[in-house]
Formats: C-alpha cells, sequence, structure tokens
C-alpha cells in the first residue's frame, strides 16, 4: 500500500510538472508568435483562458529589421535537414514554423559552438526541452527574429508538435527528478528547470564562510540520478585531459586520466582552500545596469 501511494504520489509530480513545462513552453512559443505575427496583423484579444504572456513580450521588443513572415519562402523539414554545415553549407535550424539560417551566431552562442551544433539542420524544440533557460526570457526569440528566412511547411511542424506532445505526455520530462531538498528558503529563484537560484546580497555578509545551504545554484542540465534503477554512481567517471600540460607523452598512453569518484577519495590527499565563486550572470546584471546594450557571455 505504502509502495502504491509513493508510485501515485510520484506519477501526479511528474504530471504537474509537464503541465508546467507545457505552459512554458507555450509562454515563449506565443511571445515568439505574437511578435512576428504582430507585423503584419492588428493586436487581438487575448483569449480568457490563455497562458499569462512575458511582461516584456510588447512591441517595442520588435526586431525592426527582421523580415515580415508573409513574404519568407515555405521550407520542408528534408531542407532544413540538408542544410547542416557539412561540406560549406549553411546552419540551418527550425523553430515553431519558422525557419533559421544561425550560420553566423554559432560562434556567439552562450552555451559554446559545440552545443548549438548539435541540432544543426534540425528543429529545435526537442532541445529546448532540455535547455529550457531559453524560455526564462525573451532574448533568445528577440535574437533569432534578424535570423528569420522561411517557414516550415505546416505538416512538418505539426509532426514536430506531435512528437513533443508524446514525449511530455509519456512522462519523459527530463526535470522530474529534480531535487528539491536542502535549500535555504531566502535564495532567489529565477529558474527552477534548470535550477537557477541567487543568494540575498544581505545575506552574504553574514558569515565569512557562506554556509552549503546559501550556496548560489546554476545547473545548465537536468541532475542527473546515479543512484537506484536510474544508474550506479560507481559507473560513472571523469576524464581529465593532461596533453596540454605535457603529460603523458602527447597523445599517447597516460594522456587522459580516467577517475571515479572512490578514486578521487582514496588516491590523492584531501586539500581545504577558501575561494570566491561568482556566477557570471551576476556580474552581466551589474553590466547591464550601467549600460544601454545587454552584455553576454562570461
Amino acid at each position: 500500500q505504502h509502495q502504491h501511494q509513493h508510485q501515485h504520489q510520484h506519477q501526479h509530480q511528474q504530471q504537474h510538472q509537464n503541465r508546467r513545462w507545457q505552459q512554458q513552453q507555450h509562454q515563449g512559443q506565443q511571445y515568439h508568435h505574437r511578435n512576428l505575427v504582430r507585423r503584419f496583423t492588428p493586436p487581438a484579444e487575448p483569449h480568457p483562458g490563455a497562458a499569462p504572456q512575458p511582461a516584456s513580450a510588447g512591441t517595442d521588443d520588435i526586431c525592426d529589421d527582421a523580415p515580415s513572415l508573409e513574404n519568407l519562402p515555405v521550407y520542408r523539414s528534408s531542407d532544413v535537414e540538408r542544410n547542416d554545415g557539412r561540406g560549406g553549407r549553411p546552419i540551418w535550424m527550425s523553430y515553431g514554423g519558422v525557419v533559421y539560417d544561425v550560420t553566423n551566431f554559432i560562434p556567439n552562442h552562450p552555451g559554446g559552438s559545440e552545443k548549438i551544433l548539435t541540432a544543426a539542420g534540425a528543429a529545435i524544440e526537442p532541445f529546448w526541452n532540455v535547455y529550457r533557460q531559453h524560455y526564462s526570457s525573451d532574448i533568445p526569440m528577440r535574437m533569432m527574429e534578424q535570423m528569420m528566412i522561411g517557414r516550415l511547411h505546416e505538416s512538418d511542424q505539426a509532426e514536430i508538435d506531435d512528437s513533443m506532445e508524446r514525449e511530455t505526455d509519456d512522462n519523459h520530462d527530463p526535470f522530474a527528478h529534480e531535487p528539491s531538498r536542502g535549500r535555504h528558503p531566502s535564495l532567489i529563484v529565477h529558474n527552477d528547470q534548470p535550477m537557477n537560484a541567487e543568494v540575498p546580497a544581505d545575506l552574504l555578509t553574514r558569515s565569512y564562510l557562506t554556509p552549503n545551504d546559501l550556496h548560489y545554484v546554476r545547473n545548465h542540465h537536468p541532475v542527473p540520478q546515479l543512484d537506484g534503477d536510474d544508474g550506479d554512481i560507481g559507473d560513472y567517471s571523469v576524464q581529465i585531459d593532461l596533453s596540454m600540460l605535457g603529460k603523458g607523452g602527447g597523445g599517447g598512453e597516460g594522456t587522459v586520466m580516467d577517475l571515479t569518484l572512490d578514486d578521487l577519495k582514496t588516491k590523492f590527499p584531501k586539500v581545504e582552500i577558501t575561494a570566491t565563486l561568482q556566477c557570471s550572470g551576476n556580474r552581466r546584471s551589474d553590466f547591464n545596469e550601467h549600460s544601454d546594450m545587454r552584455t553576454s557571455g562570461t
């Protein structure tokens, strides 16, 4: 009976998180759709049951240089797939029924060029299902408006939408097991999928060493489950490349160290240091207060 009750609670939690994710995704897509369509249609009255829209999604946020959707060609998913950057081809992606040429944006992607290239020639909806920080502000959509080159065929976008619905309906939410215990209630939570929580400035000076439960939280991925049915922490290891230090004969044996958690605990001396850490987002916020342009990067 206890096991059944626990399973029921877990399913209820997953359903609640899926509903939150669907609403979050809907808000991002609605902002995107509203800003693009508003260029050539008058604003409509919001539906009484519609999800609330981001406060910043106003006419002032529309990029004046972005082309009008009605004048853009229609592409199929196969066209997007062919333009994956290989053989000198441009790099296209699609999102929400719009096709983008992101070739020139690749080096400037805040998450690194390697990450964004995993979505080259594809729809980015599945990727943003994991990297949900894209939905925490209107900045990604505003930047993407400048890269629009066409519209995705309606039937192809319908297939993508159906696939994303099945993914959420089947409880495949990668954030379903996010840890919630151990965080101080005073932390300022900017985003909870993935967790992004800031320490109030007035609490930082109460102690020379910041207590663990007050340490800021800045995740970019779902927290992996390494215990129980989803995995064994003993099966995981970290690889450290020593080639830049001139170790291991320049690419030969010994260049890469493969260490388990047990290795870290038993094969190396324990050293304690006092260090100052800061999420670079705090410094960007400080710069933004004194600049007309948003800062990016580290």
